[in-house]
C-alpha cells in the first residue's frame, strides 16, 4: 500500500520542461497529481473488510457499491472507449536494461529476480544532467537518453504509484507498460484504465482472502472513490458529468460537500 507519495517522483517531475510534461500527461493522464492525495491506509483497510470477492462488490448492510471503468477515467481524464487494453507481459531484467539503453548491471542482483528500485531508475534518468555524470553507464547518445526519460519516469510512477509492490520493488514487467503507452502497437494507442480496475479487484480479492498482507494497487484511487461516495449530496453529476481535474481538486470538492450539508 502506498503510503505517501515519494518525494523523488516530485522532484523527477520538477525537472522536465511544460513541453515534456504534456506529453507525459497525454499518455498518463492526471496521474502525474498524486502528489495531492494524503494516503489513508485505514480507510482501505476498513473498505476490504467489505469487499465480496465472489461477486465483485462492496458489500455493506443496506447497499452495494464497486469501482467501474468510468470512474477511473474520470478521475484519471484516461479514454478507454474505443482503445485496445494494455496487456502487461513479463520483462526479463535483461530486456528491461536493454530498453533503457543501460549497459549490464552485474552489481544489481534485482535484475536476477526482475524488479528495479526507484532509486536507480531516478539516479539513471531522474536528474537533468544523469547522463553527464553516467555516461559509462549508458549505450545510447544524449538524444536517446533524452527520449527514453519520460519513459522511464512513466515506470517509476507506474511502479511506485500504480501497481506498488513490497519493499518499494518496480516489477521489470512495468516496462512493456510505460513502452506501450508511448509507443503504442501497430500504430494503435492503448488504455491503461482496464488495467488499473483489474488490479485494484486483484489487490482487493487478495487482501479479503488473507493472500496478501501489502495491498499491491493504486490505493490512492480507490481512497479517493470511497471518499466521493460516502460524502452524501444531491447527486454525483458533478463527478460524472465534469471534466475537471478530479484529483487536483479533491480534498477542496470534499470540503464543499461536508459545508453543503451541515
Amino acid at each position: 500500500m502506498v503510503e505517501g507519495f515519494p518525494s523523488k517522483m516530485k522532484t523527477w517531475w520538477d525537472y522536465f520542461t511544460p513541453s515534456v510534461k504534456l506529453a507525459i500527461a497525454r499518455r498518463l493522464g492526471r496521474l502525474t497529481m498524486l502528489f495531492k492525495v494524503n494516503p489513508d491506509k485505514h480507510m482501505i483497510r476498513a473498505l476490504i473488510q467489505f469487499w465480496d470477492p465472489d461477486r465483485v462488490v462492496f458489500a455493506f448492510k443496506d447497499f452495494e457499491l464497486t469501482p467501474t471503468l468510468e470512474e477511473i477515467c474520470y478521475f484519471t481524464s484516461l479514454k478507454y472507449r474505443g482503445k485496445g487494453q494494455i496487456i502487461p507481459h513479463s520483462q526479463s531484467g535483461m530486456k528491461f536494461l536493454r530498453y533503457l539503453r543501460l549497459k549490464n548491471e552485474k552489481k544489481l542482483r534485482c535484475f536476477e529476480h526482475n524488479w528495479v528500485s526507484l532509486d536507480y531508475l531516478y539516479e539513471m534518468y531522474g536528474r537533468s544532467n544523469s547522463y553527464k555524470v553516467f555516461r559509462k553507464e549508458f549505450s545510447c547518445t544524449y538524444v536517446h537518453w533524452q527520449a527514453r526519460r519520460p519513459i522511464a519516469f512513466a515506470m517509476a510512477l507506474l511502479g511506485t504509484v500504480v501497481f506498488p509492490r513490497e519493499h518499494g520493488h518496480i516489477s521489470t514487467c512495468i516496462c512493456s507498460v510505460a513502452r506501450v503507452l508511448f509507443e503504442g502497437v501497430n500504430g494503435e494507442e492503448l488504455t491503461l484504465v482496464p488495467m488499473i480496475l483489474a488490479e485494484i479487484f486483484r489487490a482487493l480479492g487478495k487482501c479479503k482472502r488473507g493472500e496478501a498482507n501489502f495491498f499491491e494497487c493504486y490505493n490512492l484511487l480507490l481512497q479517493m472513490w470511497a471518499m466521493e461516495h460516502f460524502h452524501q449530496r444531491k447527486n454525483m453529476d458533478d463527478i460524472y458529468f465534469s471534466k475537471a481535474n478530479h484529483i487536483d481538486s479533491f480534498y477542496d470538492r470534499m470540503r464543499r460537500f461536508v459545508s453543503g450539508w451541515c
